[in-house]
């Protein structure tokens, strides 16, 4: 084998490894590419999330704010309630009174009867 040869033979399998080398690389561009198409997706799919995400905690906001206004119009409602049962109680007293007035006359009424007939017999 001359040095030629040797030349060409050792030419041919640097061109055979190149040629390996740059299939390779394809290939590895190829899934590089694939790689960065699935991350460029999730990191849309990421950000449609967090859109999400704040768009909910705006709605829960209003939410929690319309909750909050609604128990505290019913705390005015419940101390209204409870000022009306204050009326209420006082008149029920007043009433009470007025019975008690009403049979204090009824007893008074019925010794005058009784002392009448007790009179006449």
């Amino acid at each position: 084998m001359t040095a030629t040869d040797e030349f060409e033979r050792r030419l041919c399998n640097v061109e055979e490894r190149t040629t390996a080398a740059l299939v390779l690389a394809r290939e590895v561009d190829k899934d590089v590419s694939v790689y960065t198409e699935r991350l460029l997706a999730q990191t849309k799919v990421i950000e449609a999330l967090r859109e999400t995400q704040v768009e909910q905690g705006k709605q829960l906001n209003l939410l929690e704010t319309k909750v909050d206004k609604g128990f505290a119009r019913m705390d005015e409602k419940f101390a209204e309630i409870d000022a009306n049962f204050t009326q209420i109680d006082a008149n029920f007293a007043k009433v009470q009174e007025q019975f008690a007035i009403q049979a204090m006359g009824q007893a008074k009424i019925t010794e005058l009867l009784d002392q009448l007939i007790d009179k006449d017999k």
